[in-house]
């Protein structure tokens, strides 16, 4: 996914190319230059801690600490479908789906559109947050399923309404329900949703 020669940028003042990241992440390396990250800090390398914290990797080349802010490698491409009105294609990882916008707003309704998959997002957490808990905790859940509603009469003034509604299968107590209700407000893309600080940088890319 990544064109030849590419870089993943892993700190303000350091780059690493792409190919050493792997060691990065391998349990087995000997890189001499990483191998403090082999006990749990390699997930921590790649946020700030590397700047105090990791030897520079030899092939590491100095940024300007003016650089802009480095953000790691996209996995998420979107490329137009010239065959529909509006239709796009976006590519996660190995994953595709097809966005396009209804027939009333111009476009030929074949697949969700960015609102949609905006409020899907948090049914989808909903529901794998509570399966991971429930096994977690062994509480018996047969099924699950999260129905989103959305209330955007207010969105141009700054209100965007959600809500969800969790069914669950299975034999459970009230408290095992209200426990997995708990846990389905807290799941990570309802926390930011309501309570992240979003920076979006939208650029050019080179001619």
């Amino acid at each position: 996914f990544l064109a030849a020669g590419a870089r993943a940028f892993v700190a303000p003042d350091v780059e690493i190319p792409w190919k050493n990241l792997g060691v990065l992440f391998d349990r087995r390396s000997t890189h001499p230059a990483l191998w403090r990250h082999r006990r749990g800090e390699r997930a921590r390398a790649i946020g700030g801690d590397l700047r105090r914290r990791a030897v520079r990797c030899p092939n590491a080349i100095p940024l300007s600490r003016r650089a802009p802010r480095a953000f790691l490698v996209s996995m998420i491409t979107v490329t137009r479908d010239i065959t529909g009105a509006m239709r796009q294609h976006v590519h996660v990882g190995h994953h595709h789906i097809t966005v396009d916008e209804s027939t009333a707003g111009g476009g030929d309704d074949s697949g969700p559109s960015p609102h949609d998959l905006f409020d899907a997002a948090l049914g989808a957490c909903n529901a794998l947050t509570v399966v991971w808990y429930a096994k977690r905790k062994g509480i018996p859940v047969a099924d699950v399923r999260v129905d989103v509603e959305r209330d955007a009469t207010d969105e141009r003034v700054g209100t965007y309404r959600l809500r969800t509604t969790l069914t669950l299968g299975g034999t459970l107590t009230d408290d095992q329900r209200g426990e997995l209700l708990r846990v389905a407000g807290k799941c990570p893309i309802h926390k930011l949703m309501t309570g992240a600080t979003i920076e979006i940088t939208t650029v050019l890319a080179d001619a």
